[in-house]
């Protein structure tokens, strides 16, 4: 395998897997001081982009198959309400940027309970130090559905290195038979401008996955998805509130775009 693959496998993990881990203040204060740590590298089983196969597998950045708790308020707290956060808030013009278009693009948007927005990068299991939000690679939010409760809405919007996208030819041969639990799982399509939009669905365990990725042109992704608990295929297409198509409409905001690293990061290592 050459190393420009493995490097594409490595970003495909990071873009279409698990979401990262809640954070709390403590995680980000740890974050500061390990700034230099390298996240672990997880192999992609299958196909030579990986998508469907890193999607599957768990999520890279945390390496865990489902995503801790919000840290709850102190006792006496207020109970939280739309537009509030129980983490940390990052400073800066994105964190608004990526909560105003979620909202807009989703039936009942201004509802959302927002939980965390927050930068990272391409080398990192854990959140940027504020110091470093310019550098940021990509930014991930979290919401709660009140309309679904206990569903997770994720986004996530990437700049992935120099050639990391997929082509048509490596979505079409990750989503030949590709199925989950005898569902078909991946399809994708070509948009007039180019760019290609894949929608996937996976299960861990009893948690349902719905993720529709947008590979854009200049090496960005936006990746929304929505998590649900469910037995089977029929109850997790009760209990998701969104299609894919709707999905789609943040996916493909164009509006939806992050600015490029002040700093880029080394390139992710293939070899780690």
């Amino acid at each position: 395998m050459t190393d420009d693959r493995q490097v594409r496998d490595v970003l495909a993990d990071y873009v279409s897997a698990e979401p990262p881990m809640t954070i709390a203040p403590e995680t980000v204060l740890r974050a500061g001081r390990h700034a230099r740590n390298r996240r672990q590298l997880v192999s992609v089983a299958a196909g030579a982009f990986g998508v469907c196969a890193a999607l599957t597998a768990g999520y890279a950045l945390g390496g865990n198959s489902s995503t801790p708790a919000v840290p709850q308020p102190a006792a006496g707290s207020p109970p939280a309400t739309a537009h509030t956060t129980a983490v940390p808030s990052y400073p800066g013009p994105v964190p608004a940027l990526i909560e105003a278009r979620v909202r807009a693009g989703l039936p009942g948007g201004p509802s959302l309970v927002r939980k965390q927005i927050y930068p990272s990068d391409w080398n990192r299991k854990t959140p940027l130090p504020v110091s470093q939000t310019a550098n940021a690679t990509d930014w991930h939010a979290q919401f709660a559905i009140p309309a679904r409760p206990g569903n997770q809405l994720w986004a996530g919007v990437f700049i992935t290195p120099p050639g990391s996208n997929p082509s048509e030819q490596d979505l079409r041969r990750q989503c030949a038979g590709a199925s989950t639990d005898g569902v078909p799982s991946c399809s994708y399509d070509v948009r007039p401008d180019g760019s290609l939009l894949l929608t996937q669905i996976t299960r861990i365990s009893n948690t349902w996955t719905r993720t529709v990725l947008h590979f854009r042109a200049d090496d960005r992704v936006v990746n929304i998805r929505e998590k649900a608990k469910a037995g089977t295929y029929q109850d997790a297409l009760r209990a998701w509130r969104y299609p894919p198509s709707v999905l789609a409409q943040v996916a493909t905001d164009g509006q939806l775009v992050i600015p490029q690293p002040v700093v880029q990061p080394p390139l992710p290592d293939s070899g780690r």
